[in-house]
């Protein structure tokens, strides 16, 4: 299994942030700010964890989802879904049904980290080093858009 992440969020300081707390770990990670982005890179990389927000241009993250459905279903225990979408909009989606879990912005880090590394690790436990915390580190705020 691959201990690459992918990261697909068209917020560019959403997803820039998202790619300094992995690579502090010591995790490799591939950005993208659509769902076209994540489809192309999805079908000529492997990746062990794929962060998910789904209100995306054009390709959203619904769509992306749906594709992994029908072609590549062993990935969605791995799709990490990072959102502020409305609770109605979840709540009515099947497409979430096999997806890791659903982290509503603003972000836990520790959180986030947690199921980042059960993804890589492949066996729903495990822990990543966590670095030396960092004032206001852990709870990060998302700026509306």
């Amino acid at each position: 299994m691959s201990h690459r992440v992918l990261i697909v969020e068209d917020d560019h300081g959403i997803q820039q942030l998202l790619q300094a707390v992995l690579q502090h770990h010591g995790i490799e990670c591939s950005t993208t700010g659509d769902g076209d982005g994540a489809l192309k890179l999805l079908s000529r990389e492997s990746f062990g964890a794929i962060l998910l927000d789904l209100l995306l241009p054009s390709v959203n993250g619904f769509d992306v989802l749906r594709h992994l459905k029908n072609t590549n279903d062993e990935l969605l225990p791995r799709v990490i879904v990072i959102t502020a979408a409305a609770e109605t909009t979840l709540r009515d989606s099947e497409d979430l049904g096999r997806v890791r879990c659903v982290l509503r912005k603003p972000l836990d880090i520790d959180e986030l980290m947690s199921h980042v590394a059960a993804c890589l690790n492949g066996d729903g436990a495990g822990t990543l080093p966590h670095p030396e915390k960092i004032e206001g580190q852990r709870d990060i705020r998302w700026r509306s858009r």
